[in-house]
């Protein structure tokens, strides 16, 4: 029996380079981001829910303070990402390149059927 199975190689995921004036991926934007939703996820959960979130009063608009705060983090996560969409900070592959098609090819067996 050879070492090698008879399949391919997995193709080179190194990014490509990209065409000018296309924006790119910022490392630093992506980990504020990262942190950022780190903290949101942090900011629904004990200890901190339950020390700024979970109370009935105030009401703000008739819906309780606990809902009004689960809804304005949620609400913060989206235009935040919405933000991060729209500027393309985060995504590195959603340049023209991304659209190329790849071709298939045709899965390699490595071995006799039984």
């Amino acid at each position: 029996m050879s070492s090698t199975s008879g399949r391919t190689p997995a193709p080179d995921t190194a990014p490509r380079p990209r065409p000018p004036g296309t924006p790119g991926r910022t490392p630093a934007i992506g980990r504020i981001a990262l942190g950022y939703f780190a903290l949101s996820a942090v900011a629904l959960v004990a200890p901190v829910y339950t020390a700024v979130g979970n109370h009935i009063e105030p009401r703000v608009l008739g819906l309780p303070w606990s809902l009004v705060y689960v809804l304005g983090v949620v609400l913060a996560n989206a235009l935040v990402l919405a933000t991060l969409y729209v500027g393309r900070w985060v995504d590195g592959r959603d340049g023209p390149e991304a659209s190329e098609a790849v071709p298939e090819q045709p899965p390699q067996w490595g071995g006799r059927p039984s």
